[in-house]
């Protein structure tokens, strides 16, 4: 796409003269006595058709296409690039020039006699029109069909997408995590894999290697889990089928952006928008540009971003100074180029405008990633606010506002609309001289709000204001949850911006200050007194922008819905299961209820998961997504960790299932304690990075990161921060961590944030003195399996090589240790130390003294190993993990289990068995049949079957069945899966 300039660039009268021409011309009778312009090669839907420049008068220097579709043609168009012609529009058409004399299209997915219509024009230097060709007619040939539809790529895998909000999806851009089975043997997706819609034309998509039946960079290994970019449409309330193939042999040419890096920008170019990000000043957007007439050129007057803009994060601290990410060099990585996507991540700090203003530092770092698309004028960005220094850290901080400002060149007549209440309602009018409109939302809409935050809260929910030169507040309207989502636009050019999780993450404010500005305010000034972030820890929101000309149409309300429900392509229970790559074990369970009923269970769980949006953390940031009774912050303990997440909405295709784990990995990603951006655990031998961030100790730990040398000049940014000691939300430490949330939604949705997660959670573990120190055996069993699991999903996905070596020193440290099954005496994971809350409780057969004598295990807690030593063995095929497994199954079932009654003790003695603590036979006795079902595979014993059989007929009230709204299935999974395999169970 070229940039403003004289050659070859029409004018906008001399523009609109040509489309009325055009249209003429298109109407005329084939009569016309002219030897063609044109070549049309032969069409077939979903192939390849070409158009030739045949002749062009002399001196005639540019040219012109329209492409048009019977029976519609003389229809007023919605103008779009011609690269998007795999989209059924009316028309399209192509601005070049002369020297590019062939064009290739997708034919649309019409059916068998659709027609389309062919005119060339040339122009000359002063851009006038010269003789137009005869209209040339081609007919389009049947579509193949779609496929057969199965569990192998020869079938075709289907992705099913739908919409549940009531709002026709076009051509939205999703990814589909696809895992895909040893067996296929795919070792270049990009090479060997293409995905074609519903009547089996094929469509442009983008392959990415997520996770390989081995280690991820070894291009000789199958893949496992592979994520596909494209575009998918559903009607409204409907759905559509796409499938994921083997190529054959068809010519296919997928659309493309180009990306273009100098010393000072990077450029996209999407086709028909054009996006400058800087490298020299952190602005959010360096320029931006769309071809709002579709003529290939971009005008001068279809600039909407300019580099002189204001647009850029700022930050203004409590005591009045302002810092801006412009006035930092940022660093810009081009993460993916691709076909349908291209990911740019910009690093970089807020910093004042003169030096040695206010902090005199950078006040807190961000990230953004900006998700651009072929043929596409919108972004999706992910932005995060960063207090994760490695060293010279700032310590909690407060701050007074934050914001992202894009500033943007509309002139003359201005207008805006922005809901005026919770169904999104928009209230449309003019944004004149001086005025400020603002959609704020404060409370969450429930009473929780003001129980669960401290009392400078005054809204329940949200307010529409606008205000006249700073004064006269007018109140507008308001509610309790906003839709979060406005557009600002004049007669030529607009902008469409939505918020994603706009309520549940309050406070929050939408706002459009005169002349042309929209501002983010992700912490808005308007809440009395601070807001502030937590060492350790970001916050990062997610937005659409979409970039438009109001002759496109106006879509605020249907790009909101889209943003905050994207479509998600569903495989299906049955793929999931036969390709044998989800979770530990490759199994997933299936529930007693037939599938018809299972969107009535969802619909129920998803009422009843309002609640959880309703509770908020110590900052105001919702802590939304935790399981049900631990989702407080400050609250420690195993019962929230899962064997598998999205496993419910993998079996059921059921959005209601898939959300609230997306919403556990969201804010887990943010507010777990381990984020350290740039933290290597090799170069801090020292540091041990805990619950709570670094663990300080002069002996074993003495690196806390500098953090008790923070300047005690910085207290003053911090006055007024409370309740500093319990923002933890999903403790991380050794015994209570988890990745499966990352791991699960990184490979379902390639999120920005996952695998950076993913990383950091890597380097932290390799911390924990278990895993580095030669000698220092585990401490807790339940600890081992957790850390083991977490590593092995971290490096299948991240593929670090420091991980896989702290996953081979983790074993050796351990295999020195643990109980080796030579007599009826052991078989354990780990010595515990004596300790009272063990043996000695009541329900013990040890008394309080003896207590103080006895090292113990948790059978419980072994469960968890087993699961990790399965995923482990899976991974990297260790000829030795078989033997423990068994080993450690022998021991639950002839050491642990005492009798139907009382089934697994909670504790024993790893000296003597015959001292055990007391028996929690509906509680987390829970976790052991799952992992004898996984033992049973490597020994078919069948006393492993008989004690998990006692334990699940007591969990399921005897009904020898699970549910699929049962709050604990993960831990059943496996159980199940193994006992209805064999007959048992229905």
């Amino acid at each position: 796409m070229k940039r403003p300039g004289s050659n070859g660039r029409l004018a906008t009268n001399a523009k609109q003269r040509l489309c009325a021409a055009a249209f003429a011309l298109l109407a005329a009778s084939t009569a016309d006595a002219q030897s063609p312009l044109l070549n049309v090669g032969p069409l077939e839907a979903g192939t390849l058709g070409e158009i030739t420049l045949e002749r062009a008068p002399s001196g005639h220097t540019n040219f012109y296409v329209v492409i048009a579709l019977d029976p519609q043609f003389l229809a007023l168009p919605t103008p779009v690039r011609y690269t998007d012609v795999a989209v059924p529009q009316t028309w399209y058409r192509v601005w070049t020039r002369i020297e590019r004399n062939e064009w290739k299209f997708r034919v649309p997915s019409f059916t068998s006699g659709t027609t389309m219509y062919f005119r060339g024009i040339s122009f000359d230097g002063a851009n006038q029109s010269g003789a137009a060709t005869d209209i040339v007619m081609r007919t389009i040939g049947q579509p193949p069909g779609a496929p057969p539809g199965g569990l192998t790529l020869n079938e075709g895998i289907r992705l099913r997408v739908r919409d549940r909000l009531g709002v026709s999806r076009s051509e939205e851009a999703v990814v589909a995590g696809v895992p895909l089975a040893r067996t296929e043997i795919i070792r270049q997706p990009a090479r060997e894999l293409m995905l074609v819609d519903d009547r089996g034309n094929q469509i442009g998509a983008q392959f990415r290697v997520a996770a390989r039946w081995g280690d991820l960079f070894d291009t000789t290994a199958p893949v496992k889990w592979v994520h596909v970019d494209f575009h998918a449409s559903a009607d409204a309330r409907s759905s559509r089928e796409y499938f994921l193939m083997r190529r054959d042999q068809r010519a296919f040419d997928d659309p493309n952006m180009r990306v273009t890096e100098t010393a000072s920008l990077v450029s996209i170019d999407t086709g028909i928008a054009l996006f400058q990000l800087s490298k020299l000043a952190g602005s959010l957007f360096h320029s931006v540009f769309i071809d709002a007439n579709a003529d290939g050129e971009l005008a001068a007057d279809e600039e909407m971003i300019r580099p002189s803009s204001e647009s850029a994060a700022l930050i203004r601290d409590t005591l009045g100074n302002t810092y801006s990410s412009r006035f930092d060099r940022p660093t810009v990585t081009i993460e993916e180029v691709g076909s349908v996507r291209t990911r740019i991540r910009v690093d970089g700090h807020h910093r004042p405008r003169t030096a040695g203003i206010g902090i005199d530092r950078d006040f807190l770092r961000y990230t953004t990633w900006y998700d651009f698309y072929a043929g596409k004028s919108e972004v999706k960005v992910t932005h995060s606010l960063r207090n994760d220094y490695v060293e010279n850290a700032l310590g909690n901080i407060a701050f007074a506002d934050y914001r992202l400002v894009l500033d943007l060149e509309l002139p003359g007549t201005v207008s805006y609309a922005i809901p005026r209440d919770d169904q999104g309602s928009l209230l449309r009018e003019s944004l004149s001289a001086g005025q400020y409109v603002a959609l704020y939302q404060e409370g969450n809409g429930d009473a929780a709000t003001f129980r669960n935050h401290d009392a400078n809260l005054r809204l329940a929910g949200w307010e529409l204001y606008r205000t006249r030169n700073g004064s006269n507040r007018e109140l507008r309207a308001s509610g309790l949850r906003a839709p979060g989502v406005t557009t600002l636009m004049n007669s030529r050019l607009g902008l469409t911006c939505s918020v994603r999780h706009f309520w549940q993450n309050c406070q929050k404010a939408l706002a459009l200050r005169a002349p042309d500005r929209i501002e983010v305010a992700l912490w808005p000034e308007d809440r009395p007194g601070d807001h502030w972030i937590a060492d350790f820890m970001q916050k990062t929101h997610e937005m659409t922008l979409h970039f438009f000309a109001p002759s496109w149409g106006d879509r605020t309300t249907q790009l909101n819905l889209a943003q905050q429900e994207p479509m998600r392509p569903w495989a299906g229970g049955d793929y999931y299961l036969h390709t044998q790559a989800w979770g530990d074990s490759g199994v997933l369970p299936t529930p007693y209820e037939a599938p018809s009923q299972w969107p009535t269970i969802a619909a129920t769980f998803e009422r009843d998961s309002q609640s959880l949006l309703s509770r908020e953390d110590n900052y105001g940031w919702l802590a939304f997504g935790g399981q049900w009774n631990v989702q407080w912050t400050g609250t420690t303990g195993s019962p929230r960790n899962k064997l598998m997440r999205f496993d419910k909405w993998a079996v059921s295709g059921e959005e209601a299932f898939f959300l609230p784990d997306e919403s556990s990995a969201l804010h887990s990603s943010d507010v777990r304690r381990f984020q350290f951006e740039g933290f290597v655990a090799s170069q801090h031998p020292g540091a041990l990075l805990w619950t709570g961030g670094p663990y300080y100790n002069l002996n074993a730990h003495p690196d806390d990161l500098g953090r008790s040398t923070i300047p005690a000049a910085y207290d003053r940014y911090r006055a007024g921060i409370t309740n500093t000691s319990t923002h933890e939300w999903n403790g991380y430490d050794y015994e209570h961590m988890t990745a499966d949330d990352f791991y699960q939604y990184y490979l379902l949705t390639n999120h920005p944030l996952m695998q950076r997660s993913l990383r950091r959670m890597g380097q932290g573990l390799l911390t924990f003195r278990e895993v580095r120190e030669p000698g220092f055996s585990p401490f807790a069993s339940r600890g081992f399996g957790w850390t083991l699991r977490g590593l092995c999903q971290i490096y299948e996905t991240t593929g670090e090589p420091s991980v896989r070596a702290g996953i081979d020193f983790y074993i050796r440290n351990w295999e020195g240790s643990r109980g080796r099954g030579t007599s009826g005496n052991d078989g354990h994971v780990t010595r515990q130390p004596p300790h009272p809350n063990a043996l000695g409780v009541p329900g013990s057969n040890a008394t309080t003294s003896q207590s103080d004598r006895f090292w113990w295990d948790a059978p419980w807690q072994i469960g968890i190993v087993i699961h990790a030593l399965h995923r482990y063995h899976r991974q990297f095929d260790d000829p030795r993990a078989p033997a423990w497994i068994r080993t450690m199954a022998d021991y639950l079932v002839d050491q642990c289990w005492k009798n139907a009654q009382q089934d697994f003790t909670k504790f024993i003695s790893v000296e003597d068995p015959g001292f055990f603590g007391d028996f929690d036979p509906t509680g987390l006795s829970s976790w052991i049949p799952g992992s004898l079902a996984v033992a049973y595979r490597y020994n078919p014993r069948q006393r492993y079957l008989d004690c998990s059989s006692t334990v699940f007929n007591r969990w399921s009230n005897g009904t020898r069945t699970i549910s699929l709204d049962h709050g604990y299935w993960h831990w059943w999974a496996t159980y199940i899966h193994l006992q209805r395999e064999l007959g048992n169970i229905r």
